[in-house]
Parts: C-alpha cells; sequence; structure tokens
C-alpha cells in the first residue's frame, strides 16, 4: 500500500508493449511501443525542476496515470476424436465404517472393482445434549458405472475444441480486465484429437504503484 503523501514510482504490474501512457504526476520513462517486463518503471516519481532550460534539482512525488499495453497469450482448446461416456446403472453397493479418532473399522465392505465409482460419501455424527460423542459412522455409496466408447466427427471435435478455446479467452479477459485486440486461430487435428491453438493478443491497463525510500516531496537542489 503506498499512501498519498508517499513518494512512488509507477511500475509494470504485467510484460507487454505500451499502447498509450498518460501521467497525471511524475514522469514518463517509456513511450507507446517499448516493449516493457513487469516491475520495469513507467512514471518515475522524479520530477526535474528546471530554471528555463536549466536543471537546477528535482522533486520526487507519488507518480500516477493510466498506462496500456498489449500483450500475447497463447491457448488452446483440445477436444477428443474417441472418447468414453460413462454413466451410473442405478446399481449400487454400501460401504459402512465405524471412526473413533483417528481409527477406522470397516463393518461392512462390499467388493468394488473398476466398475463401480463413488456416488456419495456421509459421515454421522452422535450428540447427547451438547456433548458430541467421539465416535461416527461414514457411509460411502458406490454406483456401478456402463462405459461406451463412441467417435465424434471432425466437425464436433471443432466445435467443442473452438468453445473450450473461447471459454478460455473469456476467462483471461475477466482476469486481467483487457480487450483483445487480434486473435489468430490454428487448427491442427491428427488421428486422435483436434487441437485448435489461439493466439490472442490483449490490451490492459498495467500500471501499478512502488513504494520508494524517500522523505515526503523531498526537494533535491543543484
Amino acid at each position: 500500500f503506498v499512501d498519498g503523501d508517499t513518494p512512488a514510482d509507477v511500475i509494470a504490474a504485467s510484460d507487454g508493449k505500451i499502447i498509450s501512457i498518460t501521467a497525471a504526476t511524475g514522469t514518463p520513462v517509456v513511450k507507446a511501443g517499448d516493449e516493457v517486463l513487469t516491475g520495469d518503471v513507467l512514471i518515475s516519481k522524479v520530477v526535474p525542476l528546471k530554471d528555463g532550460e536549466a536543471q537546477t534539482g528535482e522533486k520526487y512525488v507519488r507518480a500516477s496515470g493510466e498506462v496500456y499495453a498489449e500483450k500475447q497469450y497463447e491457448l488452446e482448446g483440445v477436444s477428443e476424436l474417441n472418447y468414453s461416456k460413462k454413466e451410473f446403472t442405478g446399481k449400487t453397493k454400501t460401504d459402512y465404517s465405524f471412526c473413533v479418532g483417528d481409527s477406522v473399522i470397516n463393518f461392512i465392505t462390499p467388493s468394488i472393482d473398476d466398475t463401480y465409482g463413488q456416488m456419495t460419501d456421509d459421515v454421522f455424527l452422535f450428540n447427547i445434549g451438547d456433548y458430541r460423542i467421539p465416535f461416527s459412522i461414514e457411509k460411502t455409496v458406490y454406483g456401478e458405472i456402463y462405459s461406451e466408447e463412441l467417435a465424434r466427427t471432425s466437425d464436433e471435435a471443432n466445435e467443442i475444441a473452438d468453445k473450450m478455446l473461447s471459454d478460455k479467452i473469456t476467462a483471461l479477459l475477466m482476469e486481467t480486465g483487457g480487450e483483445m485486440s487480434a486473435m489468430e486461430k490454428e487448427v491442427v487435428e491428427d488421428e486422435e484429437q483436434i487441437t485448435i491453438r489461439g493466439h490472442v493478443s490483449v490490451i490492459m491497463r498495467i500500471d501499478t504503484q512502488k513504494e520508494a525510500g524517500v522523505a515526503n516531496n523531498e526537494e533535491v537542489t543543484e
């Protein structure tokens, strides 16, 4: 946190190529077109003091402003051409365990193999008034799974991969608060899957403040 009186630089919160920079206070040290890295100073806290064209000293301020940059991202959506569809058949088996402290005793243990998957896992606690009895019963229900091997067409797989890529782009824009400025798609298909790669350019605000260890509004004259 930087308070309103503490001198501070504006630095880059992310890598990118500067699109625009507007300084309200402080001295801009980058310009549109410059490539910057996270942590680079964008607007300096140091303001030159001048007498005409001659610099007579400098003043330290809390730099502020808005800086926008464009950053490149590589995202992808993938869809398998062959996949397994799994559904519960309705047949279940239930496992009961008696728990005391860290000890677990299975008193009803059905035979479970790879054709079963866990459906629910419930723990039952017991109380006498406000006092909790230090044991519990755990009930785990397993359901029989029917697995069917299916295949997608290239068009179906392409649609799924494209939707996955679109969702990732939406999440990225929400996370960065930016706007997509450009995107190129590359579709790669092999015998197993379709991959859609998105080369995405995002314009976003990257300015943040970094505290500097200089006395408040200190002026240094030559």
